[in-house]
């Protein structure tokens, strides 16, 4: 009977980083360049090379556990997917308008420049529905305007859709048959309603939350997909699991559609925090209150625990724009502090 191995991997944007743990608690590691091209390949490579160091068979691993910051990468420097977004009618300016507050030195600057706005006005489309914030439907949903405007999006051939209604937490009736429409006469784009993603009270939040799954989602998809494949071309049939920004993981398989609720969008990130975590807990929680741990890449990530515990955040500020103040403010279940 062959021993029971346990696969870890963390790519990011220049380092891939692969650790075989074995049943005895020995542990095989190989670390190499990120291939950006094809970023599938450089795990796999890795863990070829680990199943060669420590001579096990691909049978004998039993879970595969991935953390990646491709889904951050993305939206920092912008280069998600084409993504049309759809709001309630007379909120198309709502990712523009943002929270109107400025962050840090800029609160001070008289010259304040703005930066862009996440997605182009032409990109963004408006349908006639209302909800309140009980739920209760002030302006019933528009069919007619809301096909024609589905048909409008499909001249676009976007990649992915997010749908935003007003107060769509409380009732998702018109988001839903908003997604209906678009799956019919769009089937090429994934759908991301906001009230799948992220139903939680607050407007801007959730309208870039849902944008920013949207810009990933087919990126990460498509991602996992040739991973998934090339390790069972490899002869390992454990399950995929993606880590959460919480900390936790989730089934490859809906990762993709929760990237940003934003679940994975700084997994790799807390990867090092719960391991700073749980050595600081061990070695000296007790004399040391307070430890900090920093991690710079194509992104600079930060985690306090105190007394071997990680503070929680639920909100990640991602600029827009370097050197800008005009935050997208996306919902994460993060152990960032």
């Amino acid at each position: 009977m062959s021993e029971h191995c346990v696969i870890s991997a963390d790519i990011g944007g220049t380092f891939t980083d692969v650790v075989l743990t074995r049943g005895d608690g020995r542990m095989h590691v190989a670390k190499q360049l990120t291939t950006p091209e094809a970023p599938e390949e450089s795990v796999l490579e890795g863990v070829r090379r680990v199943l060669d160091e420590a001579n096990v068979p691909a049978s004998s691993i039993v879970r595969v556990v991935h953390g990646t910051t491709l889904a951050a990468n993305a939206v920092i420097e912008r280069k998600g997917a084409r993504v049309a977004f759809v709001t309630t009618e007379g909120f198309g300016d709502l990712l523009r308008i943002g929270r109107e507050a400025r962050v840090e030195d800029d609160r001070y600057d008289l010259h304040f420049d703005p930066a862009l706005p996440p997605l182009r006005r032409e990109s963004i489309f408006e349908v006639r529905e209302r909800m309140n914030a009980r739920g209760e439907v002030i302006e019933p949903f528009d069919e007619t305007g809301a096909r024609e405007v589905a048909l409008q999006i499909s001249k676009r051939e976007p990649e992915a859709i997010a749908i935003c209604f007003l107060h769509s937490y409380a009732n998702a009736d018109h988001e839903e048959r908003m997604e209906i429409l678009l799956r019919e006469i769009v089937p090429s784009a994934r759908v991301i309603p906001s009230s799948r993603v992220h139903p939680e009270m607050r407007e801007f939040d959730r309208a870039s939350t849902t944008l920013f799954t949207a810009e990933v989602a087919p990126l990460m998809a498509r991602y996992l997909a040739k991973l998934g494949e090339g390790l069972s071309g490899m002869g390992i049939d454990a399950p995929l699991q993606i880590m959460e920004s919480s900390g936790g993981v989730m089934a490859a398989s809906v990762a993709a559609e929760r990237a940003v609720a934003l679940r994975t969008l700084v997994s790799a990130m807390r990867a090092d925090g719960l391991g700073m975590s749980w050595i600081h807990f061990r070695v000296n929680a007790k004399q040391l209150h307070n430890a900090i741990r920093t991690r710079l890449g194509d992104a600079a990530d930060i985690d306090l625990s105190s007394r071997g515990a990680i503070a929680a955040l639920r909100e990640l500020l991602a600029g827009v724009e370097p050197q800008s103040a005009n935050f997208a403010s996306l919902a994460v279940e993060s152990s960032t502090a």
